[in-house]
């Protein structure tokens, strides 16, 4: 079964340059991106929501483990990590965290045989009276408790080890891309400010689009922070990421941990009271000496960030070294913070909403995107619809089927229209051509629906396919009646069939490659017969060969030849291959665009692939399917 595509007549034109030039790569990348990575964005999205929450689920779900009832008092801290340590005899103590609060238990960390890597054993113990409250364990330097470990873990890799890491750097990697290619095409359309920031009222696909472009907008800043705080926690890139920050000096700074030859140790109490008569306050990590002294650093994630640290001498309890957050390199600060944010924690529930609404934001999306491509090339009301003039509407006798194979005319009374109509749609009854897609009532242009006056009722124009959206164009009403000439406003809107014009814009806009009716920048306006005759250029225009009404350089008068054409489309039409799955933007994007530059594009897609590798490779993928693709239609034909 084919994914379906819509295959762009090849014809010597005018070389694009600029936007012009650009555009079809882009459009043609943003679509694979979005049809191959949506699902893993839709995974990463769903997963990232329910991990934002997860420090209010741990809280009601480990209560007993991390709150104590208030006391007066309280047990010195040496003797609660000798409490913990009969808990753990074959576990090496390489951390202590006191109880921030009198409702707060201490933290006494452990590392044991037997852990999965990253993982540690805690034991919670009351500061109080020196009772375990339990033993768990937790994931990571944020002393995650097993169910945001769980969520954690289905977020970054989907529980799969090193090998799930790569569905996460898929979507990382190519997210920024996605964003900025959506930008790119939705803020390149000419079209009002209101157009741009705020979706449209629109029928069918229009509505969708509108709604998918304004919406990638509003949230495009936070799609590209997310993509670039999460590919530093990558496999591949991750690691490509670190290299450049040391080669740059961008590290994370840490505390000097050298102490004195003294011998003997104060122990952990005895830090801990250094560490606060000298500024630094809760909530904190005690690591224990490891060929220096002791180090105490700040583990708070909310804003003002609490970052700071003091190694302290064991053997004679003295402050030796204090790194400050605020002395810390921009880069390193703004890493920090990058962090924290995305892991909702840098601003509490504040910094969860957000994300939230930036995930759910994201599956929607997404989701519009994988429903305008089922939708493209399908049946849409209005006589404008992308790949046929009417599909789905009714007419006198019948409704075009969306094969539409056959193109006998039909016989006389049988479903004819108005003299002058031309000879446009189908039927998918008994296959037989109808004498008009258009149906109009005493010589009125049919576009959207028509009363039995010829009039059309306001606001039922097809507006899906104006460059406004609103039922203009260049800010005309197009609504109401149309005149004699089937014009409103100094703008032609349909097609005039009492004076043989047509009537300029009346293409199918969604087909026409600057989105406004025209082809190459040329307004498409050609007469009509008008003497009952079928339409002097055949009608379809996204389907003429060389975009101006012709097939194969001929004018196309008269009655279509009789006969039924096997696979729903005729070659004189030069028609289009449709699928159950929509159609793919124009091929050969890439062909079209000059070299000077298609050159540095591809050089810049070879650095970014050299830098983030699963990035590159699915490019190459990406490539070799429209190749194929394109073999595919070649042979078809």
């Amino acid at each position: 079964m084919a994914i379906g595509i819509d295959d762009a007549p090849r014809t010597e034109r005018e070389p694009a340059t600029g936007w012009a030039a650009l555009r079809p790569l882009v459009l043609r990348l943003h679509f694979y991106a979005g049809v191959f990575v949506g699902p893993f964005l839709l995974v990463a999205a769903l997963t990232g929501i329910a991990y934002v929450w997860t420090p209010q689920l741990e809280q009601a779900v480990y209560a007993h483990e991390l709150h104590v009832p208030a006391a007066a008092g309280s047990v010195p801290l040496d003797q609660q990590v000798l409490v913990a340590r009969d808990q753990v005899p074959d576990g090496k103590v390489i951390g202590v965290r006191p109880a921030p609060s009198a409702t707060d238990t201490t933290q006494v960390i452990f590392d044991r045989p037997g852990l999965v890597p990253s993982y540690r054993y805690t034991v919670f113990v009351n500061p109080h009276d020196g009772e375990v409250r339990g033993a768990l364990e937790t994931y990571g330097s944020g002393q995650a408790m097993p169910v945001r470990g769980w969520i954690d873990t289905l977020h970054r890799n989907l529980h799969l080890g090193d090998f799930g890491r790569l569905y996460s750097e898929l979507a990382a990697s190519w997210l920024w891309v996605i964003t900025l290619a959506g930008l790119a095409l939705w803020l390149g359309r000419r079209r009002r400010l209101r157009a741009v920031l705020l979706p449209s009222r629109g029928p069918g696909r229009r509505r969708l689009r509108s709604w998918h472009g304004s919406a990638g907008l509003w949230i495009a800043a936070g799609l590209l922070f997310l993509s670039a705080t999460g590919l530093t926690w990558s496999l591949h890139a991750g690691a490509n990421i670190t290299d450049l920050r040391s080669s740059l000096d961008w590290t994370t700074p840490s505390v000097s941990s050298a102490a004195s030859r003294t011998p003997g140790d104060v122990g952990w109490q005895a830090v801990r009271d250094a560490t606060v008569r000298a500024g630094l306050s809760d909530p904190v990590e005690i690591r224990p000496p490891s060929g220096g002294g002791y180090v105490v650093q700040q583990v708070g994630r909310g804003w003002p960030s609490k970052q700071d640290s003091m190694s302290v001498d064991p053997g004679t309890g003295a402050v030796t070294a204090t790194l400050r957050f605020a002395d810390f390199p921009l880069a390193a600060k703004l890493s920090r913070w990058g962090i924290d944010a995305h892991m909702g924690l840098l601003f509490g529930v504040a910094n969860q909403i957000v994300l939230t609404v930036l995930g759910l934001a994201l599956v929607c999306v997404v989701g519009w995107g994988y429903r305008m491509w089922w939708l493209r090339g399908r049946g849409r009301s209005g006589p404008l619809a992308a790949g046929g003039w009417l599909r789905g509407v009714g007419r006198f006798g019948g409704s075009r089927s969306a094969r539409g194979a056959d193109v006998d005319p039909l016989p006389e009374g049988e479903g004819l229209s108005a003299p002058g109509e031309a000879d446009l749609g189908w039927s998918p009854e008994s296959g037989d051509r109808v004498r008009s897609g258009l149906p109009s009532v005493h010589g009125g242009a049919r576009v959207g629906r028509l009363s039995t006056a010829g009039e059309r009722p306001r606001g039922e124009t097809d507006l899906a396919r104006l460059p406004e959206g609103d039922g203009s164009v260049d800010g005309q009403d197009r609504s109401g009646l149309l005149s004699a000439r089937g014009t409103r406003g100094g703008v032609r809107v349909g097609r005039s069939l009492t004076d043989g014009e047509r009537l300029r814009g009346a293409a199918d806009l969604d087909w026409s490659p600057d989105g406004d009716g025209s082809v190459e920048g040329q307004s498409r306006s050609v007469p009509l017969s008008t003497d009952g005759e079928r339409l002097r250029v055949e009608a379809d225009w996204g389907r003429s060969a060389k975009g101006d009404g012709s097939v194969g350089g001929q004018n196309r008068p008269g009655p279509l030849p009789v006969g039924r054409v096997r696979g729903g489309r005729s070659p004189e039409r030069g028609g289009r291959s449709r699928s159950r799955f929509g159609r793919l933007p124009m091929r050969g994007a890439w062909r079209r665009i000059p070299g000077r530059v298609l050159a540095p594009v591809l050089v810049g897609v070879a650095v970014v692939g050299w830098f983030l590798p699963v990035f590159g490779v699915s490019l190459l993928g990406f490539l070799a399917v429209d190749c194929l693709l394109g073999l595919r239609r070649e042979a078809a034909r």
